[in-house]
């Protein structure tokens, strides 16, 4: 990590982006919530990875094959938890019937509205991804449930992470990376915001992503 002494594990939450960060020195670990991409990086300049759940790298036509990896990865139920990326021609579409449209010429697919609802937060990553090379340099695509998959001894989750036996199974398994009140002190940063505990839990497995990332175990 050189002089940079954070990392982040982020994930989308409401509209905004969940934040969980941890000091790589002391083991510290905070979370904060963030309108934009943009105030997300600026609120941690000295992370040495940020590990994103969102799709940053994007193809001109056809899919990604991170995308078809991984969903062979996880086998069914959980590889439904991997949506196709957007092509980058249709990300700055005005509507869906225009994404659509964009889509099926050039990639004979086309665009269903869950799809169509986190294109605009794609398209502020990408933005800001593409104008700062210093941000494209730290901040790694991850994808909590590949993240968990890796966690769970290369096994896939049984239960869906809304559920109840899934956010116990996810808990049991972040138990064993990071100190409970640490991680109870990080969630109470939060009090006051809206949140949902599966959001938490996903920021958290990509923060474990993070470290491994950082130390080249990833």
């Amino acid at each position: 990590p050189g002089t940079k002494m954070k990392i982040v594990g982020v994930d989308g939450c409401r509209g905004r982006w969940l934040a969980v960060a941890m000091d790589l020195g002391s083991g510290s670990i905070a979370a904060s919530i963030h309108a934009t991409p943009d105030a997300l990086l600026l609120a941690f300049p000295d992370a040495a990875a940020v590990a994103l759940d969102m799709p940053i790298g994007l193809t001109c036509a056809g899919p990604r094959e991170c995308d078809i990896a991984a969903r062979r990865l996880l086998g069914w139920p959980r590889s439904s938890s991997v949506f196709p990326a957007p092509i980058r021609d249709a990300l700055r579409a005005t509507s869906r019937l225009e994404a659509d449209r964009i889509t099926r010429k050039q990639d004979g697919r086309g665009v269903g509205c869950q799809a169509w609802n986190i294109y605009k937060h794609i398209l502020a990553w990408d933005t800001l991804l593409c104008r700062d090379q210093g941000a494209s340099e730290r901040v790694f695509e991850v994808h909590p449930e590949v993240s968990f998959f890796a966690l769970n001894g290369q096994k896939p989750l049984r239960h869906g992470k809304k559920s109840p036996e899934g956010k116990r199974q996810r808990r049991r398994l972040l138990d064993k990376s990071f100190d409970r009140k640490r991680v109870s002190t990080a969630q109470a940063d939060l009090d006051g915001e809206r949140f949902g505990m599966d959001d938490f839990h996903d920021a958290l497995v990509a923060l474990w992503s993070a470290y491994r990332i950082v130390r080249k175990k990833a």
